[in-house]
């Protein structure tokens, strides 16, 4: 199903994949922590997994687990600490990528839903 929706998904997919990407290259190189450079390795592996899962179709559901599950973490850190210690511009683009990568799995979500009936229908029973 290559449809409009398929792509936008996917392009949602990509679009959250170089934003995560652009944020590890915002800390700098090298961090003078090696929490932050932990932090650093984290956001590249998850922006590059993002960023190839529109071509490989077996990362795509890893891929934005991870990465919701690592934005869905900073956003209730966010909530958790005292006003004001939080980035805004983080907590931002955490917030549009939770958006974009709910939105393409969404959609994916709704189209493997769409083809695993479309295989049922056709399914003959011996």
């Amino acid at each position: 199903m290559h449809d409009l929706l398929h792509r936008l998904a996917l392009g949602l997919l990509f679009a959250a994949g170089v934003a995560t990407l652009a944020e590890a290259l915002a800390i700098g190189w090298p961090p003078a922590a090696l929490s932050l450079q932990h932090h650093q390795v984290l956001l590249v592996l998850t922006g590059a997994a993002l960023a190839l899962a529109p071509w490989w179709p077996a990362l795509r559901v890893p891929a934005m687990a991870v990465a919701l599950l690592s934005q869905l973490a900073l956003l209730a850190l966010a909530v958790a600490a005292p006003a004001g210690s939080a980035d805004p511009a983080a907590l931002l683009s955490a917030v549009v990528q939770v958006a974009m990568l709910g939105a393409g799995g969404a959609i994916l979500a709704r189209e493997a839903c769409l083809e695993a009936r479309w295989n049922m229908t056709w399914r003959q029973e011996g």
